[in-house]
């Protein structure tokens, strides 16, 4: 399904816009995660005969920290930015009206090249140093085994932060949007009607004006797209936060608790992590296809 996002991204020009290059990061991110992950923990759970290499090890650890971190801070640069378009909208669409795809796209590499700096390459080097155990020819071990300042701090830092702050941040936008979606009256109504006395014409007395909101859109119209496309982007960003509240924090709590030492690897907690983990990748392009209208109609119109 992820695969398929990314399909329609690159086929559609409908499907092209600022907003889905976010997504469709997401996507590639999860495609990454998907293919690395399995493969290759079950090669390393299911063949204990053959024998690891240091350097497959290595791989392992790197690409599983690396991909579980870029899905954390894919679903946290799309909560910034639904917080973004809702609280000053003007700037949003002036900063993507030109190049839109591109901007965007600028922005998702910088943040690859962010969780590689902050946590796949200092892993790398860690790993490396280490020496390579007997055990681990047989099985490598799948949690860090870096130094603890470093695991604590990248945490923190790549995993949890992002993961509070997106929790943190939806009760506001709740208000933003629901203070957006209210109905004001606008400042345009019917003209006073005429009437006819005998020989004169008198126009009756004219109602007082309402108050002028700026913030409401006169036509409605305007205000009825306004208020769709609010809608649209709340729903998103609301199937996100469930996917990050239900999925993504238990996993991130239980590794946080690990490199603080206040659980270990044979806790039965590792096989629910691991499930509800991968399970992130799999709905984010169901949520995604569900509840943009872009992705929507060009899977329609691929289909139909």
């Amino acid at each position: 399904m992820n695969s398929f996002l990314v399909g329609l991204f690159i086929r559609d020009k409908n499907v092209q816009t600022a907003f889905n290059v976010y997504i469709t990061n997401l996507c590639v991110v999860n495609i990454g995660y998907v293919l690395q992950h399995f493969p290759i923990t079950l090669f390393n759970e299911w063949t204990p005969s053959v024998y690891k290499a240091k350097e497959f090890c290595v791989l392992q650890r790197t690409l599983s920290r690396t991909f579980g971190a870029l899905i954390v801070q894919s679903h946290f640069l799309i909560a910034m930015n639904r917080l973004w378009a809702i609280t000053s909208p003007v700037t949003y669409r002036n900063y993507h009206q030109l190049h839109s795809v591109l901007r965007p796209a600028l922005v998702c590499l910088i943040l690859w090249i962010w969780v590689i700096l902050v946590s796949g390459i200092p892993g790398i080097v860690f790993d490396v140093w280490r020496p390579h155990t007997v055990a681990e020819a047989i099985r490598c071990f799948p949690g860090s085994v870096n130094p603890l300042y470093w695991q604590r701090t990248t945490q923190l830092v790549v995993n949890d932060i992002p993961i509070l702050i997106t929790l943190l941040i939806y009760p506001y936008i709740c208000y933003r949007t629901w203070k957006d979606l209210k109905v004001r009256p606008a400042n345009v109504g019917p003209q006073p009607p005429t009437l006819r006395t005998g020989d004169e014409t008198t126009t009756a007395p004219a109602q007082a004006k309402r108050p002028v909101d700026h913030g409401q859109l006169a036509e409605p119209s305007q205000r009825q797209k306004r208020a769709a496309r609010i809608g649209q982007q709340f729903f998103t960003l609301s199937l996100l936060v469930l996917n990050v509240a239900v999925l993504q924090l238990p996993t991130q709590v239980f590794h946080t608790l690990l490199t603080f030492g206040l659980s270990s690897f044979g806790s039965p907690m590792v096989r629910v992590v691991t499930v509800l983990y991968s399970l992130t990748s799999v709905l984010d392009p169901i949520m995604f296809l569900v509840s943009i209208k872009t992705f929507r109609h060009a899977a329609r119109t691929y289909f139909c």
